[in-house]
């Protein structure tokens, strides 16, 4: 074989090992290279072309893909131990992301793809299948597509009922629905509920207006849009219903089923669409009607009544036995965690202090006879819970100002404001310098 010959093979092994192994920047690995990686045993190593051309090219006459600070003295090309096809999920179950051209530098670790590590190399080949893009998540019943508000992609002769719920300052819950066909309305109506909620009357009302569109003639050959705004009952009556007004949404689930071309869709509330605003306009009018006779609460409104008693209930617990001393710093029972529990030990524990008149003061010395206690400051003055407000060793820069009254102002950052007795203290040192403890 001439000489001619052996570099013509030499470059045709070269370039196959190169289509098959390295990352092309701005490109994928066509899917027959992929094909190709794949056929190749596990383990083994494929003999570089490169070493085998009686090192007619120099170091830096490669492949312009490789990265140029790179030696090329790389006289095997690795094969990768274990390869997933395109658009096959990683034993884990996920599906290995893209890679960038920027990560050929570094093992391929994250993707969940091993290499053999063969003899060492001055850097890792990198290879990269073209994925599919993810399927769209579904498990959301209802999108929130601000295009629906627009234009609804239905026919012109399909029925869209829009529907609406209202609870007024008194309690007083209504719905009101209306039934439109190419523009046009065809019927109306409003009803007022029992003691409920807003989810209640608004589950209500898509119920009534799906009936009064199916008692049309036209329903049973046109498609039923029912259109509302809220995103809660809507994805009960197209998924699972809730527990309150359970009956409601098995009902219009039923209905749905057996009309067969009912859909449901979330509108946004209050954006001035004048379908929507004519069944706000008809649920207040419904919410002024009176309450029906063999009106049941549902469950939203006893859940709601018994969270609203318990908690007036504990108040007026807590205002006939708080402290004297707790009640005068206005402060209420609380309801979740006490945001003075984010402060430092050292600090929570002089509020509390501060509050209870429980801690290093001169009264609370002398009434327990602590004989050996230091019971004056540094300035000359006894100790005692607000001594820290008018102490005259606290520079002036630091000093709270005490008004409309020092009682009120020094309740309030003693109470609910206490975010000032911490700043006071912190500014001054107080406890550290002025006033240590004894």
């Amino acid at each position: 074989m001439t000489i001619a010959n052996k570099r013509a093979e030499a470059r045709h092994r070269q370039s196959l090992c190169r289509a098959d192994t390295a990352l092309w920047r701005g490109s994928l690995v066509p899917r027959h290279n992929v094909a190709t990686l794949e056929t190749a045993d596990e383990g083994k190593t494929i003999q570089n072309p490169a070493a085998c051309a009686e090192n007619e090219q120099s170091p830096q006459a490669g492949h312009p893909s490789h990265p140029p600070n790179l030696e090329d003295h790389t006289d095997r090309c690795v094969a990768p131990r274990k390869r997933h096809t395109a658009g096959s999920p990683t034993p884990g179950g996920k599906t290995p992301p893209l890679l960038s051209p920027h990560q050929i530098t570094g093992p391929c670790t994250s993707s969940g793809q091993a290499h053999h590590r063969g003899s060492a190399t001055a850097y890792h080949q990198v290879y990269q299948v073209e994925l599919p893009a993810p399927a769209k998540d579904l498990s959301n019943p209802v999108e929130e597509d601000e295009q629906a508000a627009g234009e609804l992609p239905t026919p012109p002769l399909s029925l869209i009922v829009y529907s609406d719920g209202s609870l007024s300052s008194s309690g007083a819950a209504g719905y009101g629905y209306a039934v439109h066909q190419n523009r046009r309305s065809v019927c109306q109506g409003t009803g007022r509920l029992g003691p409920a909620e807003v989810f209640d009357a608004e589950a209500k009302g898509a119920l009534e207006g799906l009936k009064a569109a199916l008692r049309l003639p036209q329903s049973a050959t046109q498609r039923i849009v029912v259109c509302l705004d809220n995103i809660a009952a809507a994805a009960c009556l197209r998924g699972k219903p809730s527990d309150s007004s359970q009956r409601v949404f098995l009902t219009f689930q039923a209905l749905a089923t057996t009309h067969r071309k009912t859909e449901v869709r979330w509108i946004p509330g209050h954006t001035k669409i004048p379908e929507n605003e004519q069944a706000d306009i008809l649920a207040k009018t419904g919410g002024a009607q009176p309450e029906p006779a063999d009106a049941v609460p549902t469950l939203a409104f006893l859940r709601k009544t018994a969270r609203q008693r318990s908690k007036i209930a504990v108040q007026a617990w807590w205002d006939a036995s708080a402290p004297d001393k707790y009640q005068s710093l206005t402060l209420k029972f609380p309801s979740s965690c006490p945001p003075e529990l984010a402060l430092s030990r050292t600090m929570l524990h002089h509020l509390l202090a501060a509050r209870t008149h429980h801690g290093d003061f001169a009264d609370y010395h002398e009434r327990f006879q602590h004989n050996d206690a230091c019971v004056t400051c540094s300035c000359g003055r006894r100790k005692a819970p607000t001594h820290l407000f008018y102490c005259r060793k606290i520079q002036p820069c630091c000093r709270m100002r005490l008004a409309p009254s020092p009682t009120v102002a020094i309740n309030q950052a003693l109470g609910r404001d206490f975010d000032k007795f911490v700043k006071l203290v912190k500014a001054s040192s107080f406890f550290e310098k002025i006033c240590p403890h004894h």
